[in-house]
């Protein structure tokens, strides 16, 4: 296995941030990379699913290829495609599957126990059926063994930066803002998803963990480097675990809201296609107002970037949010739903 330097994939967020406080984090995050994310990856990208399809290791997706290229073809690829092209399973599903998983690809919970815990487009057949194909094809390409030699090539790396991002990141700031602390962080680093960031939870009783799955890019040679930006990134995925339920436990009041704010973002022709659908625009825009919140509180929050992705109303959702959220002393983020809705709709009205 070749060793090249990786950096962070910056490709959504280019936010601005100035700080350079240090925190005490001591051991509060988890830096690792993890078995399940990288087969459930893997198969993906066999299958050709295009947001699994850019490692951004040169060497790396060399070696994935070399490796795994003759199993393109194999029955568990062909019931990926099938998962595609039936079910809509991409994106973020697949790795709401992968953090119930442990390194050696046992499950943490009952199979029968996801349903409900995972990505809505998983149904009870396709998540034991799934388990099925990817324990075959684990049995049949000898995947934990690959798995194994390229995590000793990168695990050095990987421990030197769990210091770092444990040192940038203010991780308190999660429980002054979304209210609690019964729940942990870990961000996992991902070998082969290169472009691809996802922000999934587990919830096994009555805890929550909360992820941060980050691709990882060569950029030239040397050592990891951790900059502001990827500091925004990190904050962003993390947010997506207290954002997504909002919006998922209040389906029937933001459907019109979701739809007009989805009509909105299409018009805007720089916006990206990989938000396709109102949940995506409303999800991400509630993250994207919360980790402006952040940046206000730390930095300098820069509105450029989501005014350029077509998310223009960020700067004044999280005008909002600091004004309408911190001063009412809210018990949990949860709570302000009610509000979050009024802003959506009176937005919505004047658009």
């Amino acid at each position: 296995m070749r060793k090249v330097a990786i950096i962070f994939n910056l490709l959504l967020l280019l936010y601005a941030c100035s700080n350079t406080t240090e925190y005490n984090n001591p051991n509060k995050v988890k830096v690792r990379s993890h078995a399940g994310c990288e087969i459930i990856s893997t198969m993906f990208y066999l299958a050709e699913a295009k947001e699994y399809s850019l490692p951004g290791i040169g060497s790396y997706k060399h070696d994935l290829d070399e490796n795994f290229d003759k199993f393109r073809n194999h029955p568990s690829i062909e019931y990926v495609r099938k998962l595609r092209s039936n079910y809509s399973i991409s994106y973020d599903a697949p790795m709401s599957y992968a953090v119930y998983l442990y390194n050696d690809l046992t499950t943490k919970i009952h199979l029968d126990s996801l349903k409900g815990r995972i990505d809505g487009r998983w149904k009870p057949e396709e998540i034991k059926t799934f388990y099925k194909h990817m324990s075959n094809f684990e049995r049949d390409t000898k995947y934990l063994n690959y798995f194994n030699a390229i995590n000793q090539t990168y695990q050095k790396d990987i421990s030197k930066l769990e210091n770092e991002i444990n040192k940038a990141v203010d991780f308190d700031w999660f429980d002054d803002f979304f209210k609690g602390n019964d729940y942990k962080f870990d961000i996992i680093f991902s070998y082969t998803n290169g472009r691809s960031n996802y922000g999934p939870k587990t919830n096994i009783n009555g805890e929550e963990h909360f992820y941060a799955i980050i691709g990882l890019r060569e950029k030239g040679f040397g050592k990891i480097s951790l900059s502001q930006s990827v500091i925004g990134l990190i904050i962003h995925e993390l947010c997506h675990s207290f954002c997504n339920r909002i919006v998922d436990n209040n389906q029937s009041e933001l459907r019109e809201i979701g739809e007009k704010l989805f009509e909105i973002y299409k018009s805007d022709k720089n916006a990206a296609d990989y938000y396709n659908s109102p949940n995506t625009i409303l999800k991400e825009s509630i993250v994207r107002a919360c980790v402006a919140c952040y940046l206000n509180k730390h930095g300098v929050y820069n509105p450029d970037c989501d005014n350029r992705q077509g998310f223009h109303w960020t700067e004044g959702f999280a005008a909002f949010i600091d004004r309408e959220y911190k001063e009412a002393n809210y018990q949990s983020f949860d709570e302000f739903s009610p509000k979050i809705i009024s802003f959506f709709e009176n937005y919505k009205e004047n658009n």
